[in-house]
């Protein structure tokens, strides 16, 4: 079965370790041919190896902060509890027994 859907995600790995393999080629190449010191392809080697690692701590920290911003929406506070229309989901006119309780109440007591 073919897999017809888009991956952008991998795409972008893809492109993005595409470009760091060439760059890393042409660093070597240089310093082979004389271009670079072996003090300064070393040192630009380990720049570029750097770079997987701070994308992938940006990325932590950018998809954190996208799934509590997307996420957020969706959840029903349990302080204020509305539906989608802002209108109480807990009716101050309902029995005691179907009231909230104080959560500090051991369960036995119910």
């Amino acid at each position: 079965m073919a897999d017809n859907r888009p991956h952008p995600i991998l795409d972008k790995v893809k492109t993005v370790g595409g470009a760091l393999s060439a760059l890393t080629g042409l660093i070597a190449w240089a310093g082979t041919y004389g271009f670079l010191t072996v003090t300064q392809t070393a040192a630009t080697s380990a720049l570029v190896a750097l770079v997987p690692g701070v994308l992938a701590g940006v990325g932590a920290v950018l998809t954190s902060f996208g799934v509590g911003k997307s996420s957020e929406p969706l959840v029903t506070p349990v302080s204020d509890p509305q539906n989608n229309v802002g209108q109480a989901l807990v009716s101050t006119e309902a029995p005691q027994r179907f009231k909230l309780r104080d959560p500090g109440e051991d369960a036995s007591t119910f």
